[in-house]
């Protein structure tokens, strides 16, 4: 999945003050050179995420309340058994069923749990766990937020000197025999998640409650930080 660019920084890097300075404040307008420089890298998927659900029925709804409560809280006790995932409720919903004259007939009550980690022996083996009663509804792969922060952080200073490379090529060609940089933006990019694998996909058929625990291939993302800045061209 490609992510749209979204600047994470933002600099303006001011000429000092000095009378040449402002003779070209005065002609900012004039030989200026707008272009950017990417630095990409792949970097492991080191985070886990998965959805699961459990739906229910029933004719009274506080019934369906009631199981629907009765699952999450299961399914929490049981996470709390490895504490390296990260668990979160997600959605939850109930609607009536109707008949043919539109008469309500039972309900129907969905709830959803959201796992992470980067912990992937830990999150398997509780995904294999809260699988015997609840069904994934997906699960994929992604960077870290502390990987990928440390990714950009080591991309803004090549992007920076891929910039700068590329401000000294274009000098001869305008015969500049130097230039100013009057802004710099920073944004990133990239595939930050491997392909989904849905619930159908990752459902294991067994004759007992029991599933087996699964080995999840995480795949790479490739992260790429682009320095867009303005230089003014020195004669």
């Amino acid at each position: 999945m490609l992510l749209p660019f979204t600047s994470v920084s933002a600099a303006t890097y001011p000429v000092n003050p000095s009378p040449a300075n402002s003779s070209m404040t005065n002609t900012l307008n004039y030989g200026l050179l707008n272009f950017a420089a990417s630095a990409s890298k792949k970097v492991s998927n080191d985070q886990i995420n998965a959805t699961l659900s459990k739906t229910v029925q029933n004719k009274s709804s506080s019934e369906v309340a009631n199981q629907i409560a009765t699952t999450l809280n299961q399914a929490v006790a049981i996470a709390k058994k490895y504490p390296q995932v990260q668990v979160s409720t997600g959605n939850q919903t109930t609607y009536p069923q109707y008949d043919k004259n539109q008469k309500i007939i039972g309900w129907t009550g969905t709830a959803s749990l959201n796992l992470k980690s980067t912990d992937t022996v830990a999150a398997s083996k509780l995904i294999a766990e809260l699988q015997s009663f609840m069904t994934v509804d997906g699960l994929d792969f992604s960077v870290s937020d502390a990987a990928r922060k440390a990714t950009e952080q080591e991309l803004m200073m090549e992007a920076s000197k891929n910039f700068q490379r590329q401000a000294q090529t274009l000098l001869p060609v305008w015969g500049a025999k130097g230039y100013q940089l009057v802004s710099l933006e920073f944004s990133q990019g990239g595939d930050y998640r491997a392909p989904r694998a849905y619930g159908s996909v990752m459902m294991l058929e067994a004759a007992s409650a029991k599933v087996a625990d699964q080995n999840f291939q995480a795949g790479d993302s490739t992260i790429t930080v682009t320095a867009n800045g303005t230089v003014q061209l020195v004669k």
